[in-house]
């Protein structure tokens, strides 16, 4: 059995503290801003799920079913997982309470999810994601504007983050409809069974499952060229998934939102439709972490889960936060401007040497704990100093710890009803009556 010398964070998974918690917080905050603005509505998703869930939605072939997934059987025999990803969790609540028989729902997530991957920077094994879904009723002639919402949002989300004039670029396609799908995968199961003895083991066991377009997600290096120089996905695309997605476009032009066409960016699962879109950090272009936000239009995944659920359609869109942190220095003025440091006070017991009785130094310390329950403006931080009687070491724990105000409790004060205060900036210090503590401008 493996021994450790200490206690230590399983490998991949971090602690969130200091700035690094500031960022997630920052984040999230932005996307909540902007969603609720939208009118999309937070759900905070199960950890857990069965894996079904997910087998189901990603497929026995993907990597993160195959490799990447953490799973369990409980004590009542059942395959639970925690989650990869959260578009098939929000689904799974909409059918389990019966919301696929409304017109549409709008809901936006934020949590960590689980993959067993290599940990390297922007990559975690557990990673935090924030996301939001558009769940609604077919129909035909608006997708496209919904589609176009969901990029806005997107768009608008990371202007929030990074600034409005930062380098971000959007790649998008489109994969057609479900007709579409079926007559390009013949033609790339022709072109690849050609090429078959190029193929990584992987591709050649998708190929082999009659699902090609799985291919375009393998990460091994010897199937990059066969990607490449695949046929596209237009050379099959009927005249209204042509139609579709020009009218996705010209929204886009019209809000002067700035994309890029890939013709090689496809999902590779058979419930996905049309538009499809990554955006993409300008100045990691061909990283392995450029992607910092990937979305797409799901107009069969309900009916993956449900198979009553053929008239439920979607879109979505995720990204990894601690990519998104990666972008964000430090010292960003937006992050200073949120944080908003409180005011600080520390409400001092002065004990040092003085000859208390055990009751009055009850009392003396009830007033302390008193005046700070009276304190009660949002914008001030207060707290008991109270590891330490010896005056010196109470007033190095105040200023190593930025308190701008010390309130100093003694033996006077108590039998006064008064408040001593000291100004720790200027050292300047006066006395107030206690009743005056509650409407004092710090």
């Amino acid at each position: 059995m493996q021994r450790f010398s200490s206690l230590q964070s399983v490998k991949g998974m971090k602690d969130l503290v200091g700035n690094q918690l500031l960022k997630h917080r920052f984040i999230f905050d932005c996307g909540a801003k902007v969603m609720e603005k939208h009118g999309y509505q937070m759900i905070v998703q199960n950890i857990l799920e069965h894996k079904q869930v997910f087998s189901r939605t990603l497929g026995d072939t993907s990597e993160i079913i195959n490799k990447e997934m953490y799973g369990f059987t409980d004590q009542s025999g059942k395959e639970l997982v925690l989650r990869p990803e959260g578009t098939a969790s929000v689904v799974r609540h909409i059918l389990e309470n019966s919301k696929h028989f409304e017109q549409q729902q709008k809901y936006y997530y934020y949590g960590p999810m689980y993959r067993y991957e290599r940990p390297q920077l922007g990559r975690q094994r557990q990673f935090y994601q924030l996301g939001c879904e558009f769940l609604h009723k077919e129909n035909p002639k608006n997708s496209y504007l919904i589609d176009a919402e969901i990029i806005i949002v997107a768009h608008k989300f990371l202007q929030r983050v990074l600034g409005k004039h930062s380098e971000f670029q959007m790649e998008i396609n489109t994969i057609g409809d479900v007709e579409d799908r079926v007559k390009y995968n013949s033609i790339l199961k022709e072109y690849y069974e050609k090429n078959i003895h190029k193929l990584s083991e992987l591709s050649k066991m998708r190929l082999e499952r009659n699902n090609p377009l799985r291919i375009f997600d393998s990460k091994e290096a010897q199937d990059q060229d066969l990607i490449a120089n695949a046929p596209q996905f237009s050379e099959s695309m009927k005249q209204e998934s042509k139609e579709y997605f020009r009218n996705l476009l010209e929204v886009l032009d019209s809000l002067n939102i700035s994309y890029k066409i890939n013709p090689l960016l496809v999902r590779g699962l058979d419930y996905y439709s049309h538009t499809c879109f990554e955006i993409k950090n300008v100045a990691q272009q061909g990283k392995s972490q450029d992607t910092i936000l990937a979305g797409g239009r799901y107009d069969h995944l309900a009916s993956v889960l449900n198979s009553k659920a053929t008239n439920l359609n979607g879109v979505g869109f995720a990204c990894g936060i601690e990519r998104i942190g990666l972008l964000l220095q430090d010292d960003d003025p937006k992050l200073k401007e949120f944080e908003k440091k409180k005011i600080k006070i520390g409400i001092v017991p002065v004990l040092g040497k003085q000859n208390l009785s055990d009751e009055f130094e009850r009392n003396l310390k009830l007033y302390c704990v008193n005046l700070m329950n009276s304190i009660s403006d949002d914008q001030i931080e207060v707290q008991l100093v109270l590891h330490t009687s010896k005056m010196d070491k109470q007033m190095e724990y105040l200023l190593k710890n930025e308190f701008k105000w010390g309130i100093f409790i003694g033996e006077n004060e108590v039998k006064e009803k008064k408040v001593s205060i000291k100004n720790l900036l200027d050292r300047e210090s006066f006395t107030i009556e206690r009743e005056q503590i509650n409407n004092y401008q710090f």
